[in-house]
């Protein structure tokens, strides 16, 4: 999952200043739904929500949030195993 946002960040950092508008789109991967949205100001934002996963379930419930490469990271997981993650970049304006 990490890595499809990192790759998704390179996209938008490589390719966001020469975009007019806003562009958004909305994906399924492993069985997660993620939904990203490209600002005209550069800026980028990745939402990622997954099912509950047994692999995961039971260990219980919790929250960080921390800074990677400019971008701000919000996890949050809950005791039966569903995840969400939030990823947003600011744009250069």
């Amino acid at each position: 999952m990490r890595l499809a946002w990192a790759g998704a960040v390179a996209l938008v950092l490589a390719t966001g200043a020469g975009m007019a508008d806003d562009r958004k789109e909305v994906t399924h991967e492993d069985g997660c739904r993620v939904e990203r949205e490209w600002k005209s100001d550069g800026g980028f934002k990745q939402v990622t929500e997954c099912r509950p996963d047994r692999r995961h379930a039971g260990r219980g419930e919790g929250k960080e949030e921390f800074w990677d490469r400019g971008c701000k990271v919000v996890r949050e997981w809950k005791r039966d195993g569903e995840s969400k993650e939030e990823v947003e970049c600011k744009g250069q304006g």
